[in-house]
This record gives C-alpha cells, structure tokens and sequence, in this order.
C-alpha cells in the first residue's frame, strides 16, 4: 500500500493491497480500520483477503470486508450468446 490517496483528514485509501508488513504499520500510523473490497477467492495474491483479515486484526485495526464484484463489459451477455 506504498500508494495512498488522502481523501480528507479521517480517510486514506490505498492504491494496491498492502502487504503483511504494511499492514502492522497501519497501527502506528493511526488507521482505525481496514476495508478490504477483494472476494475471498482471490487468493493469487501474497496475501489473500481471509489472511489479511487476519493481520488486520492483529494490528489492532477493525477489518470490514466487502467483496465487489466485477461487473462484466456491456454488451458481454450479447457477445457470448452470439458465439
């Protein structure tokens, strides 16, 4: 999560994901909380979101996971149909 983006004074959003190191910073660096916006199956990371829920935690930060969903392109639906 080297990449943030100050939104205002109570909130910072990270670029990419953080990793395990980053994450026990966050702590120190006073974040409260952690939202994690990945799908469980995600795991081709280094670290997958239920790991990182956990190392959320740990850090002494609340954890919220949300997991969007991609939606596909417009027009995806007509495009697989047709094949």
């Amino acid at each position: 999560m080297s990449e943030r983006l100050k939104i205002n004074e109570a909130m910072t959003v990270g670029r990419s994901q953080p990793t395990e190191q980053e994450l026990s910073a966050l702590a120190a660096v006073r974040f409260g909380a952690v939202v994690d916006l990945r799908q469980a199956t995600e795991s081709n990371q280094a670290l997958p979101p239920p790991a990182s829920a956990r190392r959320s935690r740990t850090a002494a930060c609340a954890t919220c996971t949300v997991p969007i969903r991609p939606r596909p392109p417009a027009g995806a639906d007509q495009a697989a149909a047709a094949c």
